[in-house]
């Protein structure tokens, strides 16, 4: 079960939704239970992102599509895996940075990483390309 949680300022949790509201009422009184608390990912920050992206497409030459952009992008930075194929030969694959698979915190770290490799492909500044991506969101 996940559910979001909102913290206030008396360091106390409450439950912002009603969809989760009715989640917790799965769990019994004085039951403990565990979490693992990330934080929610910022859904403009992705889309960010992603105009990066499209940013960097219409300005290099190399790759075909977004898509074949950001595998090599996530290769690049070693958010991959190396698995066999049924005939036994090794490729590697891209990781995911779907909301559930990263939390706001890995995103700004793997967005910073991004910035820099993506700067270098197109042969500008980092500050340069962030100060440019107004005009592809």
């Amino acid at each position: 079960m996940k559910i979001a949680l909102l913290k206030q300022s008396n360091n106390q949790f409450t439950v912002p939704y009603k969809q989760d509201q009715e989640k917790l009422v799965k769990i019994k009184n004085n039951q403990i239970v565990n979490c693992n608390i990330t934080r929610q990912r910022n859904i403009r920050h992705h889309r960010k992102f992603f105009a990066l992206l499209n940013m960097v497409m219409q300005n290099q030459e190399f790759f075909e599509t977004v898509e074949d952009l950001l595998h090599a992008l996530k290769i690049e930075m070693g958010y991959c895996k190396t698995i066999k194929t049924f005939s036994g030969r090794e490729i590697i694959v891209s990781g995911s940075i779907n909301f559930e698979t990263m939390g706001q915190d890995q995103f700004d770290l793997f967005y910073k990483r991004a910035l820099s490799i993506l700067s270098k492909l197109l042969g500008c500044d980092p500050e340069d390309l962030e100060n440019n991506i107004i005009d592809y969101i």
